[in-house]
């Protein structure tokens, strides 16, 4: 349910524009404001369809699965062509950019644009824990998706090693040691991504305020809007000699 709540809001995103800005080029607006959060919608759509699938598949009485219940899953059939394995391939590389992308983010800062900073610095306590959260958890995201890539070219390429697909190959990572301090590390940099969450819903910048010029929309404060010198003309004709 989460992951389809998540996947929901990211149609709502999309449909709504609520990642253009409008300073930006024209591709720039369309790929960020519409095709990854259209793209991001899918994938998490996907994911919770296969964990809703696998659990529907069922286990035996003794909760160990059968072989033909293996070969059900959607990792090992595609894997068994070559079409299929070149489709996993590029699955990954998807993956692994949208991992980069999140590394991007952390370096440029650039969640502040969605964020309404002037609130936000009003507080070192705020300022930092944006800051620290944000990084952290985008840190978290980058991990997640550059391992699901990882694992995907790995079933695909060596799949007499994974016979029962992703699963499997997630299984036999989990035994490994770095494999496990991956998965536990990571868990806990999303956890604290979910608070960034919530410090995102807090001082969120809605495109309400970005289609109206609110200062809000301004990077670090940068720059003012037109209805804010508006706002101050008559300040400025009450005080004139004349």
């Amino acid at each position: 349910m989460l992951m389809f709540s998540y996947a929901v809001w990211r149609l709502f995103e999309g449909l709504y524009g609520l990642k253009v800005h409008q300073e930006d080029p024209r591709w720039k607006r369309i790929v960020e404001g519409y095709v990854v959060p259209f793209v991001s919608a899918i994938v998490y759509i996907s994911f919770a369809a296969s964990s809703i699938k696998a659990i529907d598949e069922g286990v035996d009485g003794q909760g160990n699965q059968s072989d033909d219940q293996k070969k059900k899953e959607w990792t090992v059939r595609v894997a068994s062509v070559v079409i299929g394995q070149i489709f996993l391939t590029l699955i990954s590389v998807i993956l692994f950019a949208v991992a980069l992308g999140f590394l991007y983010i952390i370096f440029k800062r650039s969640y502040q644009r969605d964020l309404k900073m002037d609130e936000v610095e009003r507080s070192p306590i705020s300022k930092w824990a944006v800051l620290i959260t944000a990084s952290l958890g985008m840190l978290g995201r980058a991990i997640l998706f550059g391992s699901l890539g990882i694992l995907l070219i790995r079933v695909a390429w060596q799949r007499q090693q994974f016979t029962a697909g992703f699963k499997d190959a997630l299984n036999q990572w989990q035994l490994n040691g770095v494999g496990k301090s991956v998965i536990v590390i990571d868990g806990i940099l999303l956890i604290i991504f979910g608070l960034f969450s919530l410090l995102q819903a807090r001082y969120k910048n809605f495109i309400s305020d970005r289609k109206n010029g609110d200062p809000h929309n301004s990077f670090k404060g940068e720059g003012e809007s037109p209805s804010s010198s508006n706002r101050e003309s008559p300040k400025r004709i009450e005080s004139s000699p004349v």
